[in-house]
This record gives structure tokens, C-alpha cells and sequence, in this order.
């Protein structure tokens, strides 16, 4: 699937311009169990989903925290019993959906070195931790090394012209033919 946020308008519905979601657990059981006129709230769910978990999203190099609260203070400030926690597994699903394993690794790698960067801040540097924490300073640049292969991965993939699947695009598919 392709970027659902290419069509991204918080006045559409989702469920109208991305049908195929309404097929796929765990969406379908949201969009039916929707009450609302037009099946409004599951929409409005559905995109906040997309905002949360699209590799094209404007909030993509955000903390999972920083999302979170903008999505929800600014964007679903009508639902006001909104809660995260509840639609873990669907952010699963449309990650798996969009991305491949590679693109996958890359975000959950850019998640711990989010929690590594939160964790360094909290800690305050003094003579019982300060071994600890120069060895964790140090390993920051081979961490750093790790997430540039991994980001030379995705150029590859991209320009190899992964199809989904994980199989290599034709020359025609490539339009070399």
C-alpha cells in the first residue's frame, strides 16, 4: 500500500478514500463497530492512526510522546475518551502494512535511541554513574553507524524497486523495457 496520507484531509472520509481497510482486521471490526453518522469517529481514528504511523507524515521524526499529544490535544480534541493504549495493535498492523521489515527496524530503532536520548537526559552525571555513563556515550557513534546502514538499506530498497511482497519490480515493471 501506498502512503495513505497522499490523501490526507481531515474533512474526507478515511474509510472512503482508503476501502480496503474495511476488509482488513483489526479496522474492520473499528469501522463496524462505528455508530456515528457516516462512520465519522472511526474515521477521525483511522487518520489519527495514519498521522501516528505514516512514514510520511509530518510528525514522523517526533518522540512517540510528542505524537501521541499532538494528535490527541490538537487533532481528536472531540473524542474525548481517546486513549492510545487501545489502538496499539492497529498502529502495528498499518506499520506492517506500509513498510517493509527494514523500514520497521529503522523505526523501532529510532524509538529506543528516542527512550536512550530521554534516559541520558534524566540522568544526572556524578562519580557513582559517571563509568557507566561515559561507556554510553561512547557507544553512541556505533549506534549512530548502525542507523546509517540501516538508512543506506532503505536507498537500496527504493532503488531497486522492491515490490510489495519483497520481490525485485521487472524491467518492465521499471519501465526499462
Amino acid at each position: 500500500m501506498g502512503s495513505t496520507l497522499s490523501n490526507f484531509d481531515i474533512g474526507k472520509d478515511f474509510w472512503a478514500l482508503e476501502p480496503q481497510f474495511k476488509i482488513i482486521e483489526p479496522f474492520s471490526s473499528l469501522y463496524k463497530a462505528d455508530k456515528s453518522k457516516k462512520k465519522t469517529n472511526s474515521s477521525l481514528i483511522m487518520w489519527a492512526i495514519a498521522l501516528f504511523s505514516d512514514k510520511d507524515s509530518k510528525l514522523a521524526k517526533l518522540s512517540v510522546d510528542e505524537k501521541e499529544n499532538i494528535i490527541k490535544n490538537d487533532y481528536l480534541k472531540d473524542i474525548k475518551d481517546f486513549n492510545w493504549e487501545e489502538y496499539g495493535e492497529f498502529i502495528e498492523v498499518y506499520y506492517k502494512l506500509h513498510t517493509s521489515q527494514v523500514q520497521r527496524s529503522l523505526i523501532d530503532f529510532e524509538v529506543k535511541l528516542q527512550e536512550r536520548d530521554k534516559f541520558l537526559k534524566k540522568t544526572k552525571y556524578n562519580l557513582e554513574n559517571a563509568k557507566d555513563l561515559d561507556t554510553i556515550m561512547a557507544n553512541t557513534s556505533k549506534l549512530f553507524d548502525l542507523y546509517e546502514k540501516l538508512l543506506e538499506r532503505i536507498e537500496e530498497e527504493s532503488a531497486e524497486g522492491i515490490t510489495k511482497g519483497g520481490r525485485k519490480e521487472s524491467a518492465s515493471e521499471r519501465k526499462e523495457m
